[in-house]
């Protein structure tokens, strides 16, 4: 089990093959993630009202109502001991009542729980008040600003000794894998990246970058070990991170639906009218209702048909998979389940006849033909539809080109020491 608290399995892009929305009033309750983001400066917050007050990106409020409409949050009373002495290095607001987000220990936060909320101590030098460790050292990938600890409500809670390392030098424009580093410096990632399509190629090329990591971490075990995948070097933890970004896309499943994290669905029901009106409208109530309580009372969602095409439609859209990367990843997507089916599919054979060609195709992917024991074409068939179905459709309606495969000239399937070859 990862290092922390996960409360709920969402794995987007591995069970299936796997921000930009205009906004308007940015900086308002729940219309921009600055909102309640660990600062360390009033510019870090925007220009739609916001300051840095107590190490977070908030407000003045006489009640917790005016806190309302984002994750759960408190308006605590600035002149109590504990968070006089926490913003004490901050500018007063004009009322004695600060928006904080809810807090009930230091895990909750990427500083300290005082009075239920979450600030971060002035006079603390353990903590970055960006939320970065004091030491940019220890994040291999730059010195860019954390937000907030790394945990995902609804998902994730880090051990409060775990620091999230966030990648600056991301291809996407926000991060699926999460790396969090231990205090014995190793590090671990969340979601895990056990079975996930760029872990299965490395794992399958003993000359890939990573692959000798991979075995190390037990990865191309069929079932990894805990303690090895939570313990990896930083520099790999990033390097496979990048590995399985290049990767991501968001589908939709026709039996086991689209998925995405919580946190993210909110802010797109948050921020996107239309999807939050759409046929997500249900899920977007729940998380809403769950981000003001700050409780779920439902751990598992899961989404097909109309809500799934949606869901994953702005997944991508928020991630920036969009264009001629969707494009791309749609056809690899395509191609990467030919290559499962072809994986498993029968090949034994004992004379030329036994095997036959299959192509190695669809709507939007184009590969040579590959050689196969007759008797296996519906699977590969099957293999085919599904991939019409989840990546090559999306494709087309995000207007992609066609690609129509051409004939591998020259090669006829053989047996080939009693497996079906080219």
């Amino acid at each position: 089990m990862p290092t922390g608290r996960v409360v709920l399995t969402l794995v987007a892009g591995l069970a299936f093959g796997l921000a930009g929305c205009a906004r308007s009033n940015q900086d308002q309750v729940g219309g921009e993630s600055h909102w309640l983001q660990a600062c360390s400066t009033d510019a870090q917050c925007g220009d739609g009202g916001l300051v840095c007050d107590c190490g977070t990106c908030t407000r003045a409020c006489a009640d917790d109502d005016a806190c309302a409409g984002g994750p759960a949050a408190v308006c605590a009373d600035r002149r109590s001991e504990g968070l006089e002495n926490a913003c004490s290095a901050m500018p007063p607001p004009t009322d004695f009542g600060v928006c904080l987000r809810a807090c009930s220990s230091d895990a909750d936060c990427s500083g300290k729980c005082v009075d239920g909320g979450c600030a971060l101590a002035a006079d603390d030098g353990s903590q970055d008040p960006t939320g970065t460790p004091g030491d940019s050292a220890l994040n291999p990938s730059g010195s860019c600003a954390a937000d907030g600890n790394g945990g995902r409500f609804g998902y994730h809670s880090p051990d409060a000794s775990d620091v999230y390392l966030p990648d600056c030098q991301r291809e996407l424009e926000r991060e699926y894998w999460r790396i969090f580093l231990k205090p014995d410096e190793t590090a671990y990632m969340i979601p895990r990246p056990d079975g996930a399509r760029g872990v299965k190629r490395a794992c399958a090329d003993p000359e890939h970058a990573l692959h000798e990591a991979l075995v190390e971490y037990t990865l191309c075990d069929e079932a990894a070990r805990p303690a090895a995948v939570n313990a990896m070097d930083v520099e790999d933890a990033f390097a496979l991170s990048r590995l399985l970004h290049a990767d991501l896309i968001f589908e939709n499943h026709p039996e086991q639906g689209a998925s995405g994290f919580p946190d993210d669905i909110l802010e797109a029901c948050q921020a996107d009218e239309a999807f939050r009106t759409g046929p997500m409208s249900d899920r977007c109530d729940f998380e809403l209702e769950a981000a003001a309580s700050g409780a779920r009372s439902e751990i598992g969602h899961f989404h097909t048909g109309a809500e799934g095409d949606a869901l994953a439609a702005k997944m991508n859209d928020l991630y920036g998979i969009r264009g001629e990367r969707f494009c791309e990843r749609a056809a690899h997507s395509a191609a990467d389940k030919l290559d499962a089916a072809l994986e498993i599919v029968d090949r034994a054979c004992t004379i030329d006849a036994d095997c036959v060609a299959v192509a190695h195709s669809s709507r939007c992917h184009d590969r040579c033909s590959a050689a196969i024991a007759a008797g296996g074409e519906p699977d590969i068939d099957a293999a085919r539809d599904l991939a019409n179905a989840m990546s090559c459709t999306p494709a087309r309606a995000a207007d992609c080109p066609d690609v129509v495969s051409p004939p591998c000239e020259g090669l006829e399937p053989a047996c080939v020491d009693n497996l079906c070859r080219y």
